[in-house]
């Protein structure tokens, strides 16, 4: 299921060159991190999906909306939710 969710940024690392991104929806405070399905780079996701159209990366507490597909199919880690790169 597509969506576009508002999320408070909490955490933005690197990790092998990309990165692990999560937070907090803004509207349900549902806790979010952001996945891939990519398991050769760890599910880290490109550093695309944090930056703005101007080329700036956003910072801790900048509230982004980004488009996710719904959370994984595991039965832990349920804050993930799954991005297409």
């Amino acid at each position: 299921m597509r969506e576009l969710r508002k999320i408070v940024i909490l955490a933005n690392s690197t990790k092998n060159g990309y990165r692990c991104v999560a937070g907090f929806d803004y509207e349900t405070k549902e806790p979010i991190r952001l996945v891939t399905d990519l398991l050769e780079i760890g599910r880290a996701v490109p550093n695309s999906v944090v930056m703005y159209d101007d080329g700036t990366e956003c910072q801790l507490l900048d509230i982004v909306e980004i488009e996710v597909f719904g959370k994984t199919n595991t039965p832990y880690q349920k804050e993930n939710y799954l991005i297409l790169c």
